[in-house]
Formats: structure tokens, C-alpha cells, sequence
């Protein structure tokens, strides 16, 4: 299992929690800031305009998850 943190990646570039995560990677968990919600077992998807997209696991509505970078608070895989 792998997880980290974004106070551990501080001083690298601005996707760091992601730049060693290919697309298609399962994601057991995601949390976001400002959030109050824990996405599960969804899919990393890829870029597109500098914003991560997910899908899969519990994300209402369209079914795809569209997040900055920034604001990604932790990953579990």
C-alpha cells in the first residue's frame, strides 16, 4: 500500500502527489481539501488542462471527478 501526504511533498513541483501515478492506477482512497467527502476504489484517470481527472467508486453525478492538483490532500493505493 501506498499513501502520502501533502505536507511531505511541500517543496516538489505542483502535481507531486501525482507524478509517479499512471493513468488507469486504482485509487483506493482520495481526499481533497475543502471536502467532506472520501472517494473509494476510483481510477486515475489522466490530465486534461492541468486537472486531474477520476473516475469509478462513489463520485455522483457524471461519474468523473475533476480536481486541481493543489488540492489533493492525501492518496491511498
Amino acid at each position: 500500500m501506498f499513501w502520502s501526504y501533502r505536507e511531505e511533498m511541500r517543496n516538489n513541483t505542483e502535481s507531486a502527489l501525482l507524478q509517479n501515478v499512471a493513468s488507469g492506477t486504482y485509487i483506493a482512497q482520495l481526499l481533497i481539501r475543502n471536502t467532506h467527502a472520501v472517494y473509494k476504489n476510483i481510477v486515475f484517470e489522466g490530465y486534461a488542462n492541468h486537472i486531474a481527472l477520476f473516475s469509478g467508486g462513489n463520485i455522483p453525478a457524471s461519474g468523473i471527478l475533476r480536481v486541481h492538483p493543489d488540492d489533493i490532500i492525501a492518496i491511498v493505493i
